[in-house]
């Protein structure tokens, strides 16, 4: 059962009766198909009334529903009770205990008996023309005209013949609800939400079974979801893109720059058909499928050759399941005013996670969770609220691990809300082609240039060379091996160093997270040109892996010795879909506003999460809105601030993260202990260091080294030297280290204290046992 809530709840109430009305409106049940094949829905209801104030007796039933009528008949009432109650102040605790097992049975019953009885009564048609209509009504003493009833004529197809046919249909009140995702074009909030509306496309898996293996459905279904978006997105301009389509071939002129005017999109389709019609001939659903989607635009068609979408089309028609898959989108309305593009995105997600969890593939390498990138997009974006509230602003932004898109559309959504007048020009690149292919659909229908979407690895093959950026934002995946394209990568660093992207250097094969930092470090737009901006999500390992010299350490060392690094977000655990991890979000610049030149900030927010209502895959919290402000108001703020006694964000200078690793010798000795002198070159007369006492020290950048090595050396080894000549300096961020606060143990003597407390506890328990 749901939650009872303002949302979820209905009182009818007048000064002759109470009607408590309760609707579960988030788990539709599906009994048949309707004249147009869309889904005949139902949603179970409960509800309880009195008949008029002062009566000893009230009502509980449970029912379905495909609309609240008028008159307040509903479909298939079952488990009718009356209850009498004597009315005094303990009535509402009575009929909330009276009425407590009727509810219970609701929730446990089976919606089976009803569908059943529904589908029964479906196969009869009772009327095949409006003659027939008016006799069967007149037999029954109805009129069209009776006010308790509405009654629709509707085409139906019987299932054999294929001959078209009028069947009655008989609807209380005022009319079936939404189909799912449908939203009243007038506004009206839709009935169903994203994980309901994802689950109705899930659905389709169940025809799956057995044809297809789990870790395949998702090639079936997300080709499927993108072309009913598409078909929902261009059905309104249908008509007159075939109209134009005519016109301009008979002048002989190319229709393509027209057609899209009248679609009014940056893409559109020249078939006369649609998924609606392609239901209309289930023997030629193969051939008329390929037409359909050989008649859109080319770049429509290449995000469906990314889906290898003809193979699975050939596969679903000889395993005999093309139609039925077919016909359950066609069923679906995903038009952008029914399912906005941010609740579109959202759906995609939730469909690639349930993919990949069967599949054993990571889903965290497609997508981030959505509140993670509003808080990257806030701190991107905070500093340059002045600049990006000028009327006709134009930005670039990037994402080379693009996914479905979804950091680019939050970025664009953000900067719409606050400039309408703005516009954000996306740029991005992905490697996985399913994933790609739903970017790019997405930016179709958004009227982006798709071109700007390139597919590939961006580490071996740069699809936007020599470009540069305003923004740019990225969740690589975590602790990836680079092994695939290790080659590439080494070829370009040692052939171009600090004119290609890994001239400071490359980490350790093992994970390439640092190498999508260096990458985006070198799209940064010249400070010249006004400087670039980015945020990217890191583990926790590029914060301090790799010693003095290493490439992790190199690569540190490159950017805070050029004062890029504005700041370290510090997120919770499990808000990941695929790990639980720390994360950590890194905020990069090459145009530090003057008070933060020469300054990092690290905020430790690994405090602030709500748990979600039900967790998905590893992700069990979430950022509130108030968390994601708070972590905002503290970047913008720039400022040092605890909580609860504890520092949450602290300031450093950048050279507070550099080291020199200075090698400490000491001198072998021989068998009485006196020691050994070199007897040749420039080592003779000098003690010889024993390899077997080498220690290294890390003294802070900060700090002289003699002084340090004078404290914290030589009390302790007299004997020793440093070798100066294999000093190397090295950055690490020790990130946790920052923020820990000494807790001291309790007293010995109140621990002794408590410990008496319980022996004797015990000791008196065991006295009773042995009497």
């Amino acid at each position: 059962m749901i939650p009872l809530t303002k949302e979820t709840t209905t009182l009818y109430a007048s000064d002759r009766d109470v009607f408590l009305f309760l609707v579960d409106d988030t788990h539709p049940i599906e009994a048949g198909k309707l004249a147009d094949g869309s889904p005949d829905l139902y949603f179970r209801g409960f509800y309880c009334w009195n008949s008029e104030v002062g009566s000893k007796s009230l009502g509980v039933a449970s029912f379905y529903l495909r609309a609240v009528c008028q008159n307040r008949n509903l479909w298939g009432v079952e488990g009718f009770e009356e209850i009498t109650i004597r009315h005094s102040k303990f009535a509402a605790q009575r009929f909330a205990h009276e009425a407590a097992p009727a509810l219970t049975n609701f929730a446990n019953s089976s919606p089976a008996p009803f569908v059943a009885g529904i589908t029964a009564a479906r196969a009869r048609i009772v009327a095949r023309d409006d003659d027939d209509r008016d006799d069967f009504l007149k037999k029954r003493g109805l009129t069209q005209t009776s006010p308790a009833l509405s009654l629709p004529m509707v085409d139906r197809t019987l299932p054999h013949s294929g001959h078209r046919v009028r069947a009655l249909q008989i609807f209380c009140g005022v009319g079936p609800r939404s189909l799912p995702g449908r939203t009243r074009r007038s506004g009206r909030s839709d009935i169903m939400n994203q994980q309901s509306l994802s689950a109705f496309i899930w659905s389709v898996a169940d025809l799956l079974r057995g044809d297809f293996k789990q870790s395949e459905y998702g090639k079936v279904i997300l080709p499927f979801t993108v072309l009913r978006r598409l078909d929902c997105v261009l059905e309104a301009t249908k008509p007159a893109v075939l109209v134009e389509l005519a016109e301009k071939e008979k002048l002989g002129l190319n229709p393509e720059p027209f057609l899209l005017r009248k679609a009014g999109q940056s893409f559109c389709n020249t078939s006369p058909l649609d998924m609606k019609r392609l239901m209309g001939d289930a023997d030629h659903i193969r051939e008329n499928l390929f037409s359909y989607i050989a008649a859109f635009s080319p770049a429509v068609r290449d995000v469906f050759e990314r889906f290898e979408f003809h193979g699975q089309v050939e596969r679903l028609a000889k395993a005999g399941l093309l139609y039925q898959v077919a016909e359950k989108f066609a069923t679906i309305d995903l038009h952008p005013e029914a399912v906005d593009n941010h609740q579109m995105g959202l759906v995609f997600e939730e469909l690639i996670r349930k993919f990949a969890e069967l599949s054993n593939e990571t889903a965290g390498e497609h997508f981030t969770p959505r509140e993670v990138i509003r808080l990257m997009v806030n701190l991107l974006f905070i500093e340059d609220d002045e600049v990006l509230s000028k009327p006709g602003v134009v930005r670039t932004i990037y994402d080379p691990t693009a996914g479905t898109g979804g950091m680019l559309s939050i970025a664009g959504e953000y900067l719409a809300e606050h400039n309408p007048q703005a516009r954000l020009t996306v740029f991005g690149q992905e490697l996985n082609p399913e994933s790609y292919a739903i970017c790019k659909a997405d930016m179709l229908i958004k009227g982006q240039d798709v071109a700007s979407i390139a597919f590939g690895n961006t580490l071996s093959d740069d699809g936007h060379p020599h470009k540069t950026f305003d923004y740019m934002l990225s969740n690589p995946p975590f602790g990836v091996e680079w092994k695939k394209v290790e080659k590439e990568v080494r070829k370009e660093a040692e052939q171009q160093g600090f004119n290609g992207r890994f001239g400071p250097g490359l980490p350790r094969v093992s994970d390439g997270s640092m190498l999508f930092l260096l990458h985006l470090v070198s799209k940064m737009r010249p400070i010249a040109e006004g400087g670039s901006r980015f945020g990217i999500v890191l583990n926790g390992s590029p914060l301090f892996t790799g010693g003095a010299g290493s490439g992790e350490s190199e690569i540190r060392r490159y950017v805070l010795e050029n004062d890029l690094l504005e700041a370290i977000i510090g997120l919770p655990t499990d808000m990941f879909y695929n790990t639980g991890i720390s994360t950590y979000v890194w905020i990069v610049s090459n145009r530090k506003p003057d008070h933060r030149k020469g300054k990092v900030q690290l905020i430790d927010a690994s405090g602030m999460w709500q748990k979600m209502r039900k967790s998905l895959g590893s992700k069990r919290k979430e950022l509130s809105d108030a968390h994601i402000e708070e972590i905002t108001r503290l970047f913008g703020q720039f400022t040092e601030a605890e909580q609860d006694g504890k520092p949450i964000s602290r300031i450093f200078d950048n050279t507070d993260f550099g080291y020199r690793a200075v090698t400490v010798e000491r001198p072998e000795r021989d068998e009485s202990g006196k020691i050994v002198l070199g007897q040749k070159g420039k080592q003779k007369g000098k003690p010889q260091s024993d390899s077997k006492l080498r220690d290294t020290e890390n003294v802070p950048l900060a700090e002289d080294v003699e002084t340090y090595f004078k404290r914290e050396v030589l009390p302790h080894a007299a004997d020793a030297w440093i070798d100066h000549e294999k000093t190397k300096v090295g950055y690490e961020i020790p990130f946790n280290r920052h923020f820990y606060v000494f807790q001291p143990p309790r007293p010995l003597e109140e621990i002794d204290a408590e410990l008496r407390g319980v022996v004797g506890t015990i000791q008196a328990m065991l006295a009773e046992v042995m009497g």
